[in-house]
């Protein structure tokens, strides 16, 4: 069979509610492809959408090479990728750093199409191949539409239609409300939790499975927890979170806050300085360990941990989540007096405070859950009341949240 008058099918090598994909033989340019042909739908928006993929190039996304419309299909030509699918790679690489490296790439190949207003629709693992070298490239652009088009449909469709693949759906497409390039991510977080836990986030779904059954497994909560740095964890809760607007604002903040932290370098100005505050310091400590009538180092140490919680609440005002609740992790455990339990529950108060105010709830609910620890601690059973009834407000507003 010959499609667009040059492309001979060879072999179907995938299908899908939307589409199928071949692998072809382009008869003009003597090179293997893969063609996906898909229903028609509307011929002007299948050929808008069909030039603004043929016309993008990217490392990490498939190279469309042509376009078009037979009698009742459409179809798009694609380069073809040798190697495995991505659930398929990190079988066979199970470090997490790994994992996270190789979807890293396929998120910079989705932050790309978004750039160009595009949305992918159905990233999954299986839509995504390792080469030989280790470059991950996006595939099947079977359900991606531009972001106008998008609503168009959706507006159109009375009920919304669901389209796509129900185990890394975002609720919003779920539900038939409007999806975004946020939707994306969402898709990308559930994949990649999946990756480096071996569970799906939210439970895996059977062919069974109904959407009313997705969605109240979506709003139960995670399952599972990925191993390796808290850094990871938080930046796919939040790119998990129910509603779109409490997720990454783009592609490019989630890999950001997915990348690991560079090394700052200091200057020699900066050095000279650190020198010479060591050095005050040293006669600082010196003369704290003097004796004083059986005392011990224990007057430093606690020094030490109450500026930890303030460099946290500094931290959280800057929005840097990452080093706010690590200080107060760190600080959780050494061995601190009464007092510094005390101040460091409050500490802990302020940071949650803070992360309230700046709407990332699961981090607040992880300050809080310090906040209980430290009260818990000293023996102050109003402050940890304190602690755990705004503990449970705030995970009953990201119930609420993820049901609505």
């Amino acid at each position: 069979m010959l499609v667009g008058e040059r492309f001979e099918l060879v072999r179907e090598i995938g299908a899908g509610g939307y589409g199928r994909v071949y692998e072809a033989h382009d008869r003009d340019l003597d090179r293997r492809v893969a063609v996906k042909v898909l229903d028609l739908g509307d011929s002007d928006v299948a050929l808008r959408e069909g030039k603004a993929l043929a016309e993008f190039h990217h490392d990490h996304v498939v190279a469309i090479y042509d376009h078009g419309v037979g009698p009742d299909y459409r179809y798009f030509v694609l380069q073809y990728v040798e190697g495995p699918p991505l659930h398929v790679w990190c079988r066979d690489n199970t470090a997490a750093k790994a994992i996270v490296g190789v979807y890293m790439q396929a998120g910079a190949g989705l932050a790309a199409i978004h750039a160009k207003g595009l949305v992918h629709g159905d990233f999954k693992p299986a839509n995504v191949r390792v080469g030989p070298e280790g470059k991950a490239v996006v595939l099947d652009f079977g359900l991606a539409r531009h972001h106008d088009t998008l609503e168009r449909d959706r507006e159109a469709e009375d009920p919304p239609v669901f389209r796509g693949t129900l185990d890394h759906a975002p609720p919003e497409r779920l539900l038939g409300k409007p999806s975004d390039a946020r939707s994306d991510q969402f898709s990308f977080c559930v994949a990649l939790w999946e990756a480096l836990t071996g569970v799906n986030p939210f439970g895996a779904c059977t062919e069974a499975t109904t959407i009313d059954e997705r969605v109240f497994a979506l709003a139960l909560g995670l399952e599972g927890r990925p191993p390796g740095s808290r850094r990871v964890e938080r930046a796919l809760r939040r790119g998990l979170s129910m509603q779109p607007e409490e997720r990454f604002p783009s592609m490019q903040a989630l890999l950001a806050a997915l990348s690991p932290k560079p090394r700052r370098r200091w200057s020699w100005r900066e050095m000279l300085i650190a020198g010479g505050a060591c050095v005050m310091l040293g006669g600082l400590m010196t003369l704290l360990v003097l004796p004083r009538g059986g005392g011990s180092l224990e007057f430093v140490t606690d020094t030490q941990i109450r500026w930890a919680g303030q460099e946290a609440i500094l931290a959280a005002n800057e929005g840097n989540v990452d080093g706010a609740l690590r200080r107060l992790e760190a600080a959780k455990r050494a061995q601190i007096s009464d007092e510094s339990s005390r101040e460091l529950a409050l500490a802990s108060e302020d940071v949650a405070l803070e992360f309230e105010r700046q709407e990332l709830l699961q981090d607040a609910l992880l300050a809080w859950q310090l906040a209980i620890l430290f009260a818990r601690d000293v023996g102050d059973l109003k402050l940890e009341q304190q602690a755990q009834s705004q503990f449970d407000a705030v995970a009953a507003l990201i119930y609420v949240n993820s049901a609505s």
